[in-house]
């Protein structure tokens, strides 16, 4: 088995933004590398269990209609009040 910390440190130094979620309709986010830092320019102690979709939208003013196509992509929804279907989701942002 893949030591968690090695993969951590495999995240954080990954070239490419990347995000995790937790998979709930919040879409909390769980942690960001640096490239997303960067690129965003938002703190992580902001991003770091706050809701992906709220961030966006206050921060980056991401309009509704992007959002809410960002929670359908993602391949974790449940339904409301069930627990997620998955533990975590990874995302990476293409630009």
């Amino acid at each position: 088995m893949i030591n968690p910390d090695y993969f951590n440190q495999i995240f954080k130094v990954f070239p490419m933004p990347g995000v995790v979620l937790f998979p709930d309709a919040d879409l909390k986010v769980l942690g960001v590398n640096k490239a997303y830092l960067e690129a965003t320019g938002i703190p992580e102690t902001i991003l770091r269990g706050n809701s992906l979709p709220t961030i966006l939208k206050d921060k980056l003013d991401i309009n509704v209609d992007s959002i809410n196509a960002l929670r359908h992509s993602l391949p974790m929804q449940s339904k409301p009040g069930e627990p997620p279907k998955r533990k975590y989701v990874f995302f990476y942002f293409l630009y």
